[in-house]
């Protein structure tokens, strides 16, 4: 369940400044499956709150591409129930929450074709700064940080708007950071509107 929001400065061209605002609340019912073991179930729930600010500006009017400087601050907030599997390991209950930060420039530029179908690459570069205090007990064995504090984001992907309310996006990443995280991601969507 979630809400989103999005101010424009300038709604026709994009240009200047922006503020996007969401909110996302999940709740589930997990189950593992482990070899030659029975099935456990657990219930978990988590809380996000984001609020990104970023300018869009055009260096130069020849070239139309669009240099968009952005800073976004998340806020999570997660838990889970406790369970003890079959063999006797215990997994504590997890309590966890903390901000995610994000500054970063995304380049863009948008043709749009004569009967309106706008199509838009982009590239962005991320620096993501993670205070969150994840942790997970196995008998009492503490296991935490899924990601460095600090990590690097490259992307590039593209955005397709149709007419009739159809719309789309793709993106390829690779993030990377201490300890030789690395990761390579990549997204496919589609979105009708009516």
């Amino acid at each position: 369940m979630g809400l989103y929001g999005t101010w424009y400065q300038n709604d026709e061209s994009r240009l200047g400044w922006y503020t996007d605002l969401w909110g996302q609340y999940g709740w589930f019912s997990n189950h593992v499956d482990g070899q030659a073991l029975p099935s456990v179930s657990y219930d978990s729930r988590v809380l996000a709150l984001s609020a990104e600010t970023g300018y869009a500006w055009l260096p130069s009017k020849s070239l139309d591409w669009v240099v968009e400087p952005q800073a976004q601050v998340i806020w999570v907030r997660g838990s889970q129930d406790g369970i003890v599997e079959t063999n006797g390991t215990q997994i504590g209950d997890f309590r966890g929450s903390g901000w995610i930060s994000r500054l970063g420039v995304r380049v863009h530029r948008t043709w749009i074709d004569e009967k309106g179908n706008r199509t838009q690459p982009y590239l962005t570069l991320n620096w993501w700064h993670d205070a969150v205090n994840d942790q997970l007990a196995f008998n009492g064995l503490l296991m935490r940080d899924l990601y460095p504090q600090d990590r690097y984001e490259i992307k590039l992907g593209v955005d397709v708007q149709r007419r009739k309310g159809w719309s789309g996006w793709g993106n390829v990443g690779w993030e990377f950071g201490s300890q030789s995280y690395h990761a390579f991601t990549g997204r496919l969507g589609v979105k009708y509107t009516w």
